[in-house]
C-alpha cells in the first residue's frame, strides 16, 4: 500500500516525491517483489482456512473465475484515466481506494470466528 500512497503523493506538482526520480522506481520494485509473494501466501492462507474442508476447490475456482473475469477492468479504468490527465500518477488513486477497502475488509472481517465457522459447518455436513 505504501508503494501507491507514494506514487499519488506525485499528483501534486509541489511535492518533491512520488515516484519522480529514477531511484525511486528501483526502491519501489525491491519493496513491493520482496514483499508480494508473502502477503500473497498469507491471503491464501487466510482464505483457505475459512473455507469448509472438502469445498477448498470449488471457492478457490470461483477465486479464480472472478478473477479472470475482472481482470481487464482495472487496466481499462488506469487507461481512461491516463489518457483524460495525461500523468501516469492520476491512475493510482483508483488502487489507493480498492486497497483502503481491502484494508476495511481486513479489519471488519473476525477470521478467527470465519475458521470456527467453517469447522462448523463441515461438522454439521
Amino acid at each position: 500500500m505504501t508503494c501507491i500512497v507514494w506514487g499519488a503523493l506525485g499528483i501534486n506538482d509541489g511535492v518533491p516525491i512520488g515516484y519522480k526520480h529514477r531511484p525511486e522506481f528501483w526502491i519501489e520494485q525491491v519493496l513491493f517483489l520482496s514483499t508480494s509473494s508473502a502477503l500473497r501466501s498469507l491471503n491464501r492462507v487466510v482464505y483457505s482456512s475459512m473455507l469448509p474442508r472438502g469445498r477448498e476447490a470449488q471457492f478457490f475456482g470461483l477465486e479464480i473465475t472472478l478473477d479472470l473475469a475482472t481482470g481487464w477492468i482495472s487496466p481499462l479504468v488506469q487507461g481512461a484515466i491516463q489518457n483524460r490527465t495525461h500523468n501516469l500518477r492520476f491512475p493510482m488513486i483508483p488502487n489507493v481506494l480498492l486497497m483502503l477497502l481491502a484494508l476495511g475488509f481486513y479489519i471488519w472481517v473476525d477470521i478467527d470466528k470465519g475458521m470456527v465457522d467453517a469447522l462448523q459447518a463441515q461438522s454439521e455436513e
